[in-house]
């Protein structure tokens, strides 16, 4: 099975229990998160398309942007603004539409140096008080879509990059996703009556034996087809 939302062609209307929606209409869904969230989004907007009565879709995602309002003091501060829209006015005008489901999926976003107050300074991935914010503003996240109607959070976590990608240079990084990965588990642990976790490496595993590139040409992100399945 695809690890993105899917849905039979029959359009939704109440929701019987957290996991199981009535369809009489298509499902609206919101997809959020950085560059990961916008190569799933482009895939799916596509699966939207082929039938019109599946679902209805908006992307709310930039490059760089995860979930959190910590600041990375490399960033400039355009790029700092942006985030901070994005991840307060885009997705209350998301949210504002109604959505059914929410994806969220980040790539790198949320993995580097952050800090959250001048009082603590920049914080490492490893750090536990690092975790302890983000798995905060998290819980924060889910409580807000939650309170917008939406009725099933599908998390899903990305894949540790490929040898092929361009960045693909030493351990850091993969050590970072793992953590990032840990921090998202243990907050859907806690909201286990809405959110679903989907593991992309499970998927992609025996996709891309002897490597085959055709689903992350770059070694990160979903290409087209990728999204798409």
């Amino acid at each position: 099975a695809a690890p993105a939302v899917t849905g039979s062609t029959t359009p939704v209307t109440a929701l019987t229990t957290t996991s199981t929606i009535i369809r009489t209409r298509p499902l609206r869904i919101v997809v959020m998160g950085d560059s990961a969230a916008t190569a799933l989004g482009g895939g799916m907007v596509a699966w939207a398309e082929d039938d019109l009565s599946r679902a209805r879709l908006s992307v709310i995602a930039e490059p760089g942007c995860g979930f959190t309002h910590a600041v990375s003091l490399t960033a400039s501060d355009e790029f700092r603004t942006k985030c901070a829209e994005l991840i307060d006015g885009g997705v209350d005008a998301a949210l504002a539409q109604g959505p059914d489901v929410a994806v969220l999926m980040l790539g790198l976003a949320d993995t580097g140096p952050l800090t959250w107050g001048e009082a603590e300074g920049v914080l490492e991935p490893e750090d536990p008080r690092y975790r302890a914010h983000l798995a905060a503003e998290y819980d924060e996240l889910i409580a807000r879509l939650q309170a917008a109607g939406v009725h099933r959070v599908e998390w899903v976590l990305s894949a540790q990059p490929a040898e092929w990608w361009f960045g693909y240079c030493c351990a850091e990084a993969s050590i970072a996703l793992d953590l990032l990965t840990e921090t998202i588990v243990d907050v859907a642990d806690r909201h286990p009556d809405i959110v679903v976790v989907r593991h992309l490496d499970d998927w992609l595993i025996e996709r891309e034996v002897g490597g085959d590139r055709s689903y992350r040409p770059d070694g990160l992100h979903l290409g087209p087809d990728g999204s798409k399945q």
